[in-house]
């Protein structure tokens, strides 16, 4: 099933990688199955996109370059969004006559010019580090922004913040761990008292067995290394 993930990991895999290169005269020899592979390569904006899209399982019909993109892929679950829209990860900023990237989350992904400053392409591989890269957002311009809208895998990529910023019973970010470790802490009284009734029902030593129980919970808990950062 589709992967956004997958789909960034090979753009910026391309973007980093020195392996890959522009040439619109040998676009096409980085295909699909060629992504995170150990050969030389070559690629365009379109061929790129396309090829990581299908190496991360989206469908993308006939899409062959920047003029039939929108319409391949929009038939294959993609939706059409004005540009303007919040950019998420796996977007795709197409031009529809020039250019295409793809929103990482945090930068763009993009084949932009052969080594020479032009589009022809020399030797596979990027010979100045630049041909295949990652940068900051920019208004190309844009015509739209594709988003696909079917079926993909269900991904956990939370992050730290996402546990400060999570709203527990309307606490301050910052508060949540606090208040969690407070209802933690009324839990562990109720089973506290839990055990001193059972305990003081079978007519043995309540507090005898509720240090017994506070002593194991606290080497297991001591075995456990938590690192939370904002």
């Amino acid at each position: 099933m589709a992967s956004l993930q997958a789909f960034c990991d090979a753009m910026r895999w391309a973007a980093d990688s020195d392996r890959v290169g522009y040439s619109q005269a040998d676009r096409y020899s980085l295909g699909p199955g060629d992504f995170f592979g150990g050969g030389w390569y070559n690629t365009d904006c379109s061929a790129l996109t396309i090829a990581a899209a299908q190496y991360a399982g989206f469908p993308t019909g006939w899409a062959t370059y920047t003029g039939n993109m929108s319409a391949a892929f929009t038939a294959n679950g993609w939706e059409r969004l004005p540009v303007g829209v919040a950019l998420r990860a796996g977007d795709v900023l197409l031009s529809d006559a020039n250019h295409v990237a793809v929103w990482l989350g945090d930068c763009l992904a993009q084949a932009s010019i052969d080594e020479h400053g032009d589009i022809a392409g020399g030797a596979r591989g990027d010979q100045t580090g630049a041909e295949v890269n990652t940068r900051s957002y920019y208004d190309y311009p844009w015509d739209c922004v594709l988003r696909y809208a079917g079926p993909q895998d269900e991904e956990d990529d939370m992050r730290p913040a996402d546990v400060w910023e999570y709203d527990y019973k309307g606490s301050a970010p910052g508060g949540n761990m606090y208040n969690c470790m407070l209802g933690m802490n009324a839990k562990l009284d109720a089973l506290t008292a839990a055990v001193e009734v059972l305990a003081d029902a079978k007519g043995v030593d309540s507090k005898a067995v509720v240090k017994a129980v506070d002593k194991a919970v606290r080497d297991k808990l001591a075995k456990i290394k938590v690192s939370v950062s904002q």
